[in-house]
């Protein structure tokens, strides 16, 4: 078992074993480092393997109970996101296939912003950041509000649907919409300029989105 990522990783993985299409129920989780070996009987699976991460609610390796491939991995009550990797859902056939490698790419997105004037109240939080890890790649589920940092750049889930950030200030509660989802591997950038009559925020620019360090890959109104 070989891994291969886009950034630096901790030494410690987890692979998580599923059964053919259908069977979404983990067989194995399994923890690892690269170049490890492990014997599985004969037959097809589904691999996933993430970066160890303390602030999802990941059972224990050997563990498989409420582990599931159509379901996310919830992160935890009151705990900020930390970086996790994770490789695409990979088949694999045994005994005809003897190396299995994980690509790992960002699970998360970093999301950056520009306050001007900002009131010293402020509150702000990602309104519908999904609820925890997807290991198949699809965020259609369940969202949760994950407060955000007014002075640091914010690590976040992917979003289901459109990015809406809500901001509270003197007991008013207001949104914004970002007009495109924070998907895994992206920075996005925004700033934005508080108007003291309205009481409101307005985007001074359009929202940038990068992947990694690269040019800009996109933009949205």
């Amino acid at each position: 078992m070989l891994t291969r990522a886009e950034t630096a990783t901790t030494v410690a993985h987890r692979l998580l074993v599923f059964g053919e299409v259908g069977n979404d129920a983990c067989l194995l989780n399994h923890s690892f480092v690269s170049g490890d070996a492990l014997k599985l009987d004969d037959g097809s699976y589904r691999f996933v393997t993430l970066t160890a991460t303390g602030c999802f609610d990941l059972p224990a390796a050997g563990v498989i109970d409420g582990v599931s491939l159509d379901r996310l991995l919830p992160l935890k009550e009151n705990t900020t996101l930390q970086p996790v990797m994770i490789s695409a859902v990979t088949k694999v056939e045994t005994p005809d296939e003897t190396t299995y490698i994980a690509n790992l790419h960002p699970a998360t997105c970093l999301l950056k912003l520009e306050l001007k004037n900002a009131p010293a109240d402020l509150a702000l939080e990602l309104q519908n950041m999904a609820a925890g890890l997807s290991l198949s790649g699809s965020y259609s589920g369940a969202a949760k509000a994950y407060p955000l940092k007014k002075e640091e750049d914010n690590l976040c889930l992917p979003t289901v649907g459109n990015a809406i950030v809500q901001y509270a200030s003197e007991g008013k509660t207001q949104t914004l919409e970002f007009g495109m989802p924070l998907e895994s591997g992206y920075t996005y950038s925004a700033r934005l300029q508080w108007n003291k009559e309205e009481d409101s925020f307005k985007i001074l620019s359009k929202v940038e989105m990068w992947l990694g360090d690269s040019n800009t890959n996109g933009e949205a109104d």
